[in-house]
């Protein structure tokens, strides 16, 4: 053991072991551990239950001689759902502790360490025997994984690799309960368990066959449904569940009694699994599985984060639910979803100081400097657009840009018979429009209650502004108060369930730290319908040129890749580089009447 292992922390008082001449010591030298062969011995046989007994004497009889259950791909594909869902693990090595519980001789913990060289890896188990077969390139340690092991926020990944399934319910709880409290803040843990949904797997357990194929008679596979209400009931929040049939490896089948019979099963599993039911049902990187497949399936992968006690507080301003699923990371901001509608949000938000940084010189990806007369009129042509859209269902009144920007909507606007005002954060835009509208029609800053009148406006209109705001509930209220009755509320905003979002998936144009909340139509129409009717729904498509775009592409991605193509494009698109076209990008346009 490294003198990393003191990560570890006494079963029985939960104190914080050191390494000394006599083993694993507390600082006060009162509890004392073994170092035997360079394995932490923490288990005090004596507190084992009779399940756990049975436990320890199938595995320490059993000897697989480090073979492993499946093949290489399996763990390959793994790893690269785990980067997926974490994608900051790879950045911070040499500050990464990872285990394995009930891992034996530590198969997935081998894996990870390769892929994480500069990680501090872990296997733990209650067989002291298989644990000898582990490398000792992992920290190994003898313990009940259903006791205290390591320090509280000390590990940032933790698997259960085929291995909770041997555990009582009361047991898994409890286990799931201390590996939340050993999960750093932005912990993570996987279990890839046997799936008790598939039927043919019932009926081994209770057949003759299961002697030839499950060691321990008293193992069930792990209902994942039951597992989840588990995992939260601790306080983990889950990441996605996953099912499929995985590449087995011969060498380990072949030790199987009658393994002639089964290595075509597996095999045959596998491939339908492969090229029938993960193109129909989705696979291990699709962003959903339909719930059909854990019938067809061997096994499952569940992934869950440490849910933080604040957002263990937060439930979804759409729907009301509680259950989140992790996506990735914009900037360095956590994107979560909502389970149940949909909603993602950022989480936490950019701070205030963070976004007036933003904010201060958010117009310079517009070159207004070189271009200020054909960005202007590029955008006029949008809200030209739009304001076709609107006029047949309201024609005049006082109008408010929230988000008037250069005040182009507004131009466009009073052409067409508004009274107009407008709500501005960015100094510069808030100037341009001043003069060009007048000092009392613009205020700076973000929009508060008594800033109008009450049913002041007949339209507020929201273009490219409420996926900025922080706190939407308030804002919303604040809105629907100075609207008259009947009044039109105009929203463009990113649409999650659009084509181009699928399709550019995380690198959608629309992630940003400055945007907070992510809408879909349905949800949003959701989030409305107690306060608005909906008149319109559809595409938003904006009128831009090669120049804009270029410029745009420019500011938000620093990729030499990405540059070399927009010196290209400018080379090649040069004689329409200031031609003005419809482009769609992911939005929508919804008109609301306030009931």
């Amino acid at each position: 053991m490294s003198d990393k292992s003191t990560n570890l922390v006494s079963p029985k008082s939960g104190k914080v072991l050191y390494e000394s001449d006599r083993g694993l010591i507390t600082e006060c030298g009162s509890e004392c551990f073994e170092l035997k062969n360079g394995i932490a011995c923490l288990l005090d046989p004596t507190t084992l239950d009779v399940a756990s007994q049975h436990e320890m004497s199938v595995f320490d009889e059993l000897n697989l001689d480090n073979i492993s259950f499946f093949r290489e791909c399996l763990f390959q594909d793994v790893l690269k759902k785990i980067k997926q869902v974490h994608p900051t693990l790879e950045k911070r090595q040499e500050e990464l502790a990872f285990v394995e519980l009930g891992g034996g001789e530590g198969h997935w913990a081998r894996h990870f360490k390769v892929a994480f060289p500069e990680a501090n890896g872990y296997v733990c188990d209650l067989s002291f025997k298989t644990l000898e077969r582990a490398p000792e390139i992992l920290n190994r340690v003898c313990a009940n994984v259903t006791d205290p092991i390591f320090q509280k926020k000390s590990i940032h990944l933790a698997a259960f690799w085929v291995s909770l399934h041997h555990l009582e319910t009361k047991h898994v709880a409890k286990a799931l309960e201390e590996v939340r409290k050993a999960l750093a803040d932005d912990g993570m843990v996987i279990m890839f368990e046997p799936n008790a949904h598939f039927l043919p797997r019932q009926l081994m357990y209770e057949s003759k066959l299961s002697n030839d194929v499950y060691p321990d008679e008293q193992e069930q596979a792990i209902n994942f449904t039951e597992l989840s209400s588990i995992a939260e009931s601790v306080g983990l929040m889950k990441a996605g569940t996953y099912f499929l049939n995985p590449h087995y490896n011969p060498n380990f089948i072949k030790k199987l009694k009658r393994w002639q019979l089964y290595l075509p099963v597996v095999e045959l599993l596998h491939q339908l699994d492969r090229w029938i039911y993960e193109p129909i049902l989705g696979s291990l990187f699709s962003k959903k599985q339909l719930k059909w497949k854990k019938y067809l399936t061997l096994y499952g992968l569940s992934l869950y984060k440490k849910r933080n006690s604040e957002l263990m507080a937060k439930s979804c301003l759409v729907c009301g639910d509680t259950n989140f699923v992790p996506l990735g990371v914009v900037d360095k901001y956590s994107l979560l979803e909502c389970q149940q509608c949909d909603l993602q949000f950022l989480d936490p938000a950019p701070d205030e100081a963070s976004l007036n940084e933003i904010y201060k010189d958010y117009y310079k990806a517009w070159d207004l400097k070189h271009s200020e007369k054909e960005v202007s009129l590029m955008k006029q042509e949008t809200f030209s657009n739009y304001f076709k859209l609107i006029t047949p269902y309201i024609t005049s009144g006082n109008l408010l840009d929230v988000g008037c920007a250069t005040g182009e909507l507004m131009q466009i606007a009073q052409s067409n018979g508004f009274d107009v005002y407008g709500v501005e954060v960015s100094p510069y835009g808030v100037n341009l429009c001043r003069e060009q509208f007048g000092e009392d029609k613009v205020i700076e800053g973000n929009l508060k209650f008594g800033d109008f009148p009450e049913n002041f406006f007949d339209i507020i209109t929201l273009s490219d502004v409420l996926e900025h705001i922080v706190e939407p509930l308030p804002f919303l209220d604040a809105l629907y108060g100075i609207l008259k009755p009947g009044g039109i509320l105009m929203i463009v905003t990113p649409d999650t369930s659009s084509v181009v979002k699928k399709l550019m998936g995380k690198r959608w144009l629309h992630y940003k730290a400055e945007h907070i909340y992510y809408y879909n139509q349905k949800n949003l129409v959701q989030l409305l319908s107690s306060q608005y009717t909906m008149l319109l729904n559809q595409k938003a498509y904006k009128k831009l040129n090669v120049n804009y775009i270029t410029s745009v592409i420019c500011t938000y991605s620093k990729h030499q890749l990405w540059q070399k193509l927009v010196a290209l494009g400018n080379s090649i698109l040069s004689p329409v580089r200031h031609s003005n076209f419809p482009v769609y990008i992911g939005e929508m346009f919804i008109l609301f009447r306030k009931k």
